[in-house]
């Protein structure tokens, strides 16, 4: 199958299509001749149909210069075959025989491999051969004339000699190398009009794709000679495409802000790239690294170009041994050029910085003036300044700062509080600064970085003072030379009047401030000591450690003598707290002021210490109180106290002029004690009867200790002595002592349960309790006469709760039966629950009944058993002499009885009685 028979021809023409031409391999399709074919049954259309069609066809065809075989012809009806045979003659005619099948190209037919119809595909119907002839001309030549560069545009001319070509002709340019080696195809294009006509292979708005090393460029035409021509040689023209890159000059803008590099370029072709760097170099114009991102310019039909290098778009990271700029084009040899010496321009740079002074213009900061030259903005150097000595020796890093190159050639380092990093060493008394200190740029003359500032600091005309009104210490000092972030150490010292340091006061430490005067004040609570016992004075010394080591006035005293007022003391009316109130003058606020309470006797002698505290000063001339707790203080009054006295500066540690208004004291408000029986409170009952007791024994009495004054009566202690007579004196016994707590004005307090033994050994008879209230006077009376009680005690061998009568009849109904007995043992078992089981009789704890059946002093089982065993023995009497049972009364105690007035009376468990004589019920 042959592409020729899809081409439409007119009638009378033919397509011959020829392979295998001469003794090549190759295929030229399309070959348009003149011919005429006859055919012997031209009315006949081929349809598709099945069957077969004998058509014989014959025809002449001539050509010239051609030999080959396998010749493929066919017609318009679409017809086809194969020719063989030879050339003849100087290849002006072509005989041969045809045959071949006939089809029609662009029927349908079915194909069973695919189960259906197939589209263009040739249907063979039959055979047939025959004799196949024509003649003819063929066309003539393709004359490519010229080929040339206008405004960066390569333009082809060519020419076309034939008339009405049926195939284009397809024409194509090439980048050719320095050799004529082909590098890429540019474009194509097919020409088909006969005449001369002109080609735009390199032109503007289309893209192309300049290869590396390209110097020319080829435009050839039917390269695939497609068609026969008499002339094959004219087919090709090549033009010279070598560029001229010049790099012409380098500059530096008058701003630091751009490098300006101006390129020549000729022969480019109109959207050719050309690569501009810019390199670091050092002093012998060796590249050291790359200066600025590579830019890319397109000169197109300009020959100068100027390309700007920002400085914002550099890299400023200069190499430390810098000392210019190269600026090279078309540095990867992307263009063969004619001459590429030209290719690069410098540019001297080497750095030139020049420290030119160093000045103080006020205390705030230092400022360094440097001059910069050959630097581009953006650019940054290092600059460092250091403390000094006298002559300038470098001592200690005060500084670092960093300089960014601008567009200025002078430039001003200002050197401020924030930017030092250490404070003046001792001995220090200038400032040295040094400009590119890490030799980042290399310099032709490193000498004139360095610039030297004497310093020398001083102190003057220290003073100091205290206000007592603001409560606050002044300290004014003038300073010389000084920065004004620098600071100065002030210390106070307590110290006395003889001027002699006691004690740190306070360590501060000021700042110089703009003005170079200080004027400082310090609040009392930068007082780190209390003030020392003696310290009248403070003493102000600055830089006491000599850390400057620059000029310093003498330490300054000024005094702060205090006075210390006690003004009132007074006890509440509830004689719950105290007040004392005082007053300070020259005290620091924060100082603490110690209070002393104590208690004193008539004399004015102090006893001891009834309180203490320390509270700060406060205001000077504002009364301060202070509250002490005084009913707490109550229950340590010593034994003669009569007044309280409140000290302020109690422990001595203010030096004042005046000592003696320190203290305050009053009176303690008086008391008076009495003690009074609970069972006679208001002494309306008469005297009363004797307690009844023996030797050895004990008993149990309660006593009222009663405040009538109109003051507390403050914990103290009472005493019982054992006395032959209402008197107390030296020859009375004390039995014990107690004590009560402290007793409110117009209170009592019960005293219970005072157990008292009666002496062993002692004779029988009328004796006393005396009781002495306050016995050592502790507690201030207006009355001490009251102090004393006396109780009548009788010893005898004999028990009051023995019936006298019947000591069986127990409970008193005049009989002896078992219910005496059950008395007693209810007595003990009521005397196990309040008292205990030892049986013993107690003066407050009476027995109900008679109990004490036998007479020892106890009431006990054995008591009840005796009880048991007389109604036993009566009974057993009464019985033997026949008589009715009457239990007659035993033997007789005749002693007062003690008669019970209440066994509970109040509900409290507290069981009391008194003394009634006998015979009252």
């Amino acid at each position: 199958m042959h592409l020729n028979s899809r081409i439409q021809m007119e009638p009378g023409e033919i397509l011959l299509h020829v392979s295998n031409v001469g003794s090549q391999t190759g295929t030229i399709s399309n070959a348009h001749v003149y011919g005429t074919v006859t055919d012997t049954a031209p009315e006949v259309l081929q349809p598709c149909t099945t069957g077969r069609t004998l058509i014989p066809r014959t025809g002449n065809l001539s050509i010239g210069n051609f030999t080959g075989n396998d010749v493929v012809m066919g017609d318009d009806w679409g017809y086809q075959g194969t020719f063989t045979g030879n050339v003849v003659g100087d290849f002006e005619s072509l005989t041969g025989d045809w045959s071949g099948t006939y089809g029609y190209l662009g029927c349908d037919y079915f194909d069973a491999g695919v189960g259906g119809y197939v589209e263009d595909f040739d249907i063979y119907y039959g055979t047939a051969s025959g004799t196949w002839s024509s003649t003819g001309d063929w066309f003539g030549d393709l004359y490519n004339r010229s080929i040339s560069q206008t405004a960066g545009q390569i333009q082809s001319g060519y020419e076309i000699n034939d008339a009405s070509l049926l195939v284009p002709v397809k024409m194509e340019a090439y980048w050719l190398d320095n050799q004529d080696n082909r590098l890429g195809k540019i474009h194509e294009w097919t020409v088909q009009s006969q005449g001369s006509d002109d080609h735009l292979v390199i032109q503007a708005g289309r893209a192309y794709s300049r290869p590396a090393g390209a110097a020319g460029i080829l435009v050839v035409g039917d390269e695939s000679q497609g068609h026969m021509e008499s002339n094959e040689s004219n087919n090709e023209r090549t033009t010279d495409i070598k560029p001229f890159l010049i790099a012409q000059s380098i500059e530096q803008s008058a701003d630091n802000e751009n490098v300006s590099v101006l390129v020549e370029t000729l022969n480019l072709l109109i959207a050719d790239p050309v690569d501009v760097e810019l390199f670091w170099t050092d002093a012998e114009g060796n590249r050291i690294g790359a200066a600025a991102p590579k830019q890319s310019i397109v000169p197109g039909v300009n020959r100068f170009t100027t390309v700007d290098f920002a400085a914002s778009e550099m890299s400023l990271n200069r190499p430390a041994d810098a000392a210019g700029l190269i600026a090279v084009v078309d540095d990867g040899n992307h263009y063969p050029e004619v001459n590429q010496e030209d290719n690069q321009v410098t540019l001297p740079l080497q750095a030139v910085i020049t420290a030119t002074s160093l000045q103080r213009p006020s205390p705030q900061s230092v400022v360094m003036r440097v001059d910069v030259d050959h630097l581009i903005a953006g650019e940054t150097i290092t600059s460092e300044l250091y403390w000094t000595d006298s002559v300038g020796n470098p001592m200690l890093l005060a500084a670092t700062k960093t300089i960014t190159v601008g567009n200025d050639t002078t430039i001003d380092v200002m050197f401020s509080g924030n930017d030092f990093v250490a404070g003046r060493p001792v001995g220090g008394a200038g400032l040295l600064a040094i400009v590119d200190s890490d030799a980042a740029f290399a310099e032709a003359d490193e000498t004139d970085n360095e610039v030297f500032l004497a310093l020398p600091g001083a102190l003057t005309n220290l003073s100091a003072s205290y206000s007592s009104f603001t409560q606050r210490v002044s300290i004014l000092l003038n300073t010389q030379n000084l920065l004004a972030f620098e600071e100065i150490p002030l210390r106070l010292e307590w110290s006395n009047e003889s001027e002699e340091s006691l004690a740190l006061a306070a360590e501060v430490s000021v700042i110089v401030g703009a003005s170079g005067v200080i004027n400082v004040e310090l609040e009392p609570f930068e007082l780190v000591n209390s003030r020392p016992f003696g310290a009248t004075r403070l003493r102000v010394i600055a830089d006491p450690g000599g850390g400057f080591g620059i000029t310093l006035p003498p330490p300054f005293f000024f005094p702060v003598h205090p006075d210390l007022i006690a003004q009132s003391l007074a006890i509440s009316d509830d004689f719950s707290t105290i007040q004392f109130h005082f007053q300070t003058e020259n005290v620091l606020p924060t100082e603490l002021v110690s209070i002393g309470l104590y208690w004193v006797d008539q004399s004015g002698t102090y006893l001891s210490q009834a309180g203490f505290t320390r509270v700060p000063a406060g205001g000077s001339q504002v009364s301060k109180e202070v509250v002490f707790d005084f009913a707490a203080m109550l229950e340590t009054v010593p034994v003669g106290a009569t007044n309280i006295a409140a000290w302020v500066d109690s422990e001595q540690r203010f030096l004042e002029t005046l000592e003696n208004n320190n203290r305050l004291a009053i009176p303690l408000p008086p008391a008076e004690l009495s003690a009074v029986s609970p069972v006679d409170p208001d002494g309306t009952l008469g005297d009363p009867e004797p307690l009844s007791g023996a030797p050895g024994y004990e008993i149990l009495v309660d006593w009222i200790i009663r405040n009538a004054g109109p003051g507390p009566a403050h914990p103290t202690e009472h005493s019982v002595h054992w006395s032959t007579d209402a008197v107390l004196d030296d020859s009375d016994s004390v039995i014990t002592t107690f004590a009560t707590d402290s007793i409110a004005a117009g209170a009592e307090q019960v005293v219970s349960d005072a157990a008292l033994m009666i002496p062993e050994g002692t004779a029988l008879g009328d004796y006393y309790l005396l009781v002495s209230v306050d016995h050592q006077d502790r507690v201030a009376e207006t009355d001490e006469e009251n102090n004393l009680i006396a109780v009548p005690v009788r010893l005898t061998d004999t028990s009051p709760y023995t019936n006298p009568v019947d000591a069986f009849d127990v409970n008193g109904d005049g009989m002896t039966t078992a219910r005496d007995a059950l008395d007693i043992i209810n007595e003990l078992l009521f005397r196990h629950a309040s008292r205990g089981s030892d049986g013993r009789i107690y003066f407050r704890v009476l027995p109900v009944l008679d109990c004490d059946v036998n007479g020892d002093l106890r009431i006990s089982a054995l008591d009840a058993l005796n009880v048991v065993n007389e109604i036993a023995l009566r009974r057993r009497e009464t019985n033997e002499a026949g008589e009715a049972e009457r239990l007659e009364p035993g033997n007789a105690v005749a002693v007062d009885r003690i008669h019970r007035q209440s066994h509970d009376e109040d509900d409290d468990e507290d069981l009391q009685w008194y003394l009634e004589p006998s015979g009252i019920q």
